[in-house]
């Protein structure tokens, strides 16, 4: 029974098979099998090696140029307009402090220019001032030379009259032959310095009273 299965299964020369022929996938004996490696994802492929079948080029990789897409330029603008932009607010903020410090500096030279005005015009009140003391100081002491002069003569006319009065009431005593009140009257007149103060000049045809004075000693020494 064995045996008749296998010969009813075993073919004959004139029943052959139908075999379909090899479609590429599988390989002869002896023959190499082809390289199914996949190519990684952003690899791009060997040169001289065709593309497999299906396989979609990476964006980027397969253009001849190497040359970035325009997706890959993005960052870089919006890195050099970050730093842009980072660039002009520093220069706006070293700018508006620079404008501060300038502005106080300049505050404080007004304020400075304020003060030595003030003691400008401070130093030129005391020089007029001065001046004033000055000129006032020169008339206070042309006024007290004056009054000087004015009681010098004062003193001088007071002397003169004293002197005078003395001289008639020494000839009047000498004209009454009293000559114990002239002597008086001379001493007193020594004593004050009053013939000193008599004046040595007249009219013309008038004796000057101290020539007068001298002419009346003599002559009550002489008696």
């Amino acid at each position: 029974m064995k045996l008749e299965k296998r010969d009813s299964a075993a073919p004959t020369p004139d029943r052959m098979p139908e075999t379909a022929p090899p479609a590429g996938n599988t390989p002869l004996s002896g023959e190499a099998l082809p390289d199914t490696k996949q190519p990684v994802a952003g690899e791009a492929p060997v040169a001289g090696e065709a593309p497999i079948v299906g396989q979609q080029p990476v964006a980027g990789a397969g253009s001849p140029e190497g040359k970035p897409s325009p997706a890959g330029k993005k960052p870089v603008i919006v890195y050099i307009m970050i730093l842009f932009i980072a660039a002009f607010l520093l220069m706006a903020l070293s700018f508006a402090m620079h404008q501060r410090s300038n502005t106080e500096a300049l505050g404080e030279l007004q304020t400075s220019v304020s003060a030595l005005r003030e003691v400008q015009a401070t130093q030129d009140k005391n020089i007029l001032l001065q001046e004033e003391l000055g000129d006032a100081q020169k008339e206070l002491d042309a006024l007290t030379e004056e009054l000087a002069k004015a009681t010098e003569a004062a003193t001088q006319t007071q002397l003169c009259n004293q002197a005078l009065l003395a001289l008639h009431a020494l000839q009047q005593q000498y004209s009454a032959s009293d000559f114990d009140a002239c002597r008086q009257t001379l001493q007193t007149m020594d004593d004050a310095k009053l013939p000193d103060s008599l004046p040595k000049d007249a009219a013309k045809g008038v004796t000057p009273p101290h020539q007068r004075y001298e002419q009346l000693r003599e002559a009550v020494m002489n008696h």
